[in-house]
């Protein structure tokens, strides 16, 4: 900005910005301006010396020694660093935070420099930024960009570089272009594709990529053709350039007469080649391969005499044993003695006689142990070699999970080094398959509470749950959110504004509570109201509202219950709701008994008449002729024994009689 509030050279910027729109370089005009505003904005306060140190909160003044963060551009007093770094790493060696964008560092800084880095304590100068060196800047203003900062020494970051970086080129080379230039310039990520089509010859030689400019290499070739073995008998579908191509001369059968052609086989079938071999007799036994000329011999006789000349051990030569060998039909002779071939997969010898083919497998017994390493066996050697031998033994070892029995039969838990020394499985090297892997799922819940952990059975915690919901969580009343993707089983904080719902009675509370969720009920209404009772015969005033469906007068309610002897005990109750709830009458009975006169003292027992075979156990107050002395007696009047009234007096002792004599 000049006087008068113009803009700099205007309409060029103006037409610069119109061309970064078109190009798709606004985001280099608005980081421009960016860092053009953070660079005047520290270099004014730095000069009207307003800047305040973050530390000391003290101002930045033009003698005092600087240091500058790099990535958050914030400046403080060296000084002030210097002890921040003392305060909060404590060890020199130790790696500290920038007090302004906790970036972490690793060296303390120990010099006051300029902004740019090229100036040991400079000194300030008339028309120089305080705390600048007044040189070029010279920067690097990106990993890929070579032209250096053209401004001098300033703070803040430097301006995006508005050059043109180098010319480059399409995938296939054909057509090219200039980028900008700036920090985020990647000679690699800012090739271009042509769109035209690429049209490198692909790997099976005959056909041209189809795929527009690309980068990297051509796909496979997609075509697919009918391909021929080397015998010529067969033929498959396969994709071009599949097998390997080689010529072979294939014998066909044309209007009776055997016609012989060169031509392109690429697999091999499986089929018994079955020519005939140089000898005329015997047929070649290899596997369909490629075929020389018919007028070249197909291979030479394996049993040719030329090539056999000993016996089957190749001990003795044939005319030793007196049957030379001149065709390649005569038998090859055998010496009679042990074989002594060394056996395949084993370090013995064939202990049979001289002959022909291939040796038995060895028969020699051999200690082998078993997979855990409990038990030996003696088995024979080709038995050994050809499978695992097993014990009875079952492993009671607890898997690596340590939550569930291990339970395999002969398991191989421990393992032997190359000293010999047993290695528990806990102890085996990372890479190793471990026997005692628990191969379960785990299924434990998460912290979720709404998914099962399915990774295989572990110790320790489950991994967080990995699932997520994309519908928006809100509160009751709306006012609290979260907006998705959402954790699963993350809960909705509290909403703190106040509750929005409206009472079932109707009633406003001046008493206001917060918004909670449908699951909590809202508080009950205090307010007084005037309700009749359960009982329906009284109304009672200032009853809180909450209570007004259960309103008690206190009263009992006197109804004769359905036994037809007792009445209802308890206070006001429903008028709907019976006396008895559905159990039987409990109070006690009172009826008089036939034998004695007492009340019934058991449970209620309507309509049944009174049990009076089991003893009365009434208390009666029994007295002495004079009436001086009392003693209580339970009754124990049954049916069949009736109490007497005489029953009731009890004989007077020596004070009665004195009492009475003294009268």
């Amino acid at each position: 900005m000049v006087g008068g509030g113009r803009k700099f050279n205007g309409s060029l910027t103006a037409n610069n910005e119109a061309s970064d729109s078109d190009g798709g370089g606004g985001s280099t005009v608005r980081a421009n301006s960016e860092s053009q505003d953070l660079c005047s904005s520290l270099s004014k306060r730095l000069a009207n010396s307003s800047y305040e140190c973050m530390i000391c909160c003290d101002k930045v003044r033009t003698r005092h020694a600087i240091w500058h963060c790099d990535k958050c551009w914030a400046i403080f007093h060296i000084g002030c660093v210097q002890k921040w770094v003392k305060s909060s790493a404590g060890d020199q060696s130790a790696r500290w935070r920038c007090p302004g964008c906790q970036h972490e560092r690793a060296a303390a800084p120990s010099h006051y420099v300029c902004f740019c880095g090229a100036s040991l304590d400079p000194e300030p100068a008339r028309g120089n930024t305080p705390h600048s060196c007044g040189q070029i800047c010279g920067r690097n203003r990106g990993p890929h960009c070579v032209h250096a900062c053209p401004l001098p020494c300033h703070p803040g970051p430097c301006p995006p570089c508005a050059a043109m970086a180098p010319e480059q080129w399409c995938f296939c080379g054909r057509q090219s272009h200039q980028p900008r230039c700036g920090a985020d310039y990647d000679p690699v990520t800012c090739i271009q594709s042509c769109d035209a089509v690429c049209g490198e010859m692909l790997g099976c030689g005959r056909h041209a990529c189809e795929q527009s400019c690309h980068a990297g290499l051509c796909q496979p070739c997609p075509h697919e053709e009918q391909q021929q073995c080397y015998c010529g008998q067969h033929t498959r579908m396969a994709r071009c350039g599949d097998g390997q191509a080689m010529q072979t001369f294939v014998t066909r059968v044309v209007d009776g007469n055997k016609i012989t052609a060169e031509e392109t086989g690429y697999y091999d079938c499986g089929t018994i080649c079955g020519e005939e071999l140089g000898c005329g007799i015997h047929t070649c036994e290899r596997s369909c391969h490629p075929r020389p000329r018919a007028d070249i011999v197909h291979g030479n006789c394996p049993l040719d005499p030329a090539v056999v000349k000993a016996c089957h051990c190749q001990k003795k030569l044939a005319s030793e044993l007196g049957s030379p060998r001149r065709k390649c039909t005569d038998a090859v002779p055998s010496c009679g003695q042990q074989c002594e071939r060394r056996l395949a997969g084993c370090l013995h010898t064939c202990k049979e006689t001289c002959h022909a083919g291939p040796c038995p497998p060895c028969e020699i017994k051999i200690s082998a142990t078993c997979g855990c390493g409990s038990t030996k066996f003696q088995i024979e050697c080709h038995k050994a070699r050809g499978s695992e031998l097993q014990c009875e033994k079952v492993c009671s070892k607890m898997r690596v999970c340590k939550r569930h029995q291990c339970s395999v039969r002969c398991c191989p838990s421990d393992h032997t080094d190359m000293s010999g020394v047993v290695v528990p499985s806990e102890r085996i090297a990372p890479g190793v398959t471990d026997p005692h892997q628990c191969m379960l799922i785990c299924g434990r819940k998460l912290r979720c509470k709404n998914h099962q952990c399915g990774e295989l059975c572990h110790r320790g915690a489950c991994p967080p749950c990995r699932s997520a919901t994309f519908d928006e969580l809100a509160c009751s009343c709306g006012r609290t959110r979260l907006y998705p993707p959402i954790a699963c089983g993350t809960a909705l904080p509290p909403c703190h504004f106040p509750c929005q719902r409206t009472r079932e009675c109707g009633h406003y509370s001046l008493i206001t509570h917060e918004c909670h969720p449908d699951s909590t009920p809202c508080p009950s209404c205090p307010v007084l109201v005037t309700a009749q009772c359960m009982c329906g015969g009284k109304e009672m005033k200032n009853i809180p509202c909450y209570r007004s469906h259960a309103a008690s007068c206190g009263s009992i309610c006197n109804k004769l219950l359905p036994c037809g002897g007792h009445r209802c005990q308890r206070s006001c109750h429903r008028a709907d709701e019976p006396c008895l709830r559905g159990q039987p009458c409990k109070q006690v009975c009172k009826k008089p008994r036939k034998a004695c006169g007492h009340p019934c003292s058991l449970a209620c027992h309507s309509p049944a008449m009174c049990d009076e075979s089991k003893p009365c156990d009434a208390l009666v107050t029994m007295t002495c002729s004079c009436e001086r002395m009392t003693a209580q007696q339970v009754c124990g009047a049954t049916t069949a024994t009736v109490r007497s009234p005489g029953l009731t007096r009890i004989a007077c002792n020596e004070v009665c009689k004195i009492a009475e004599r003294n009268r």
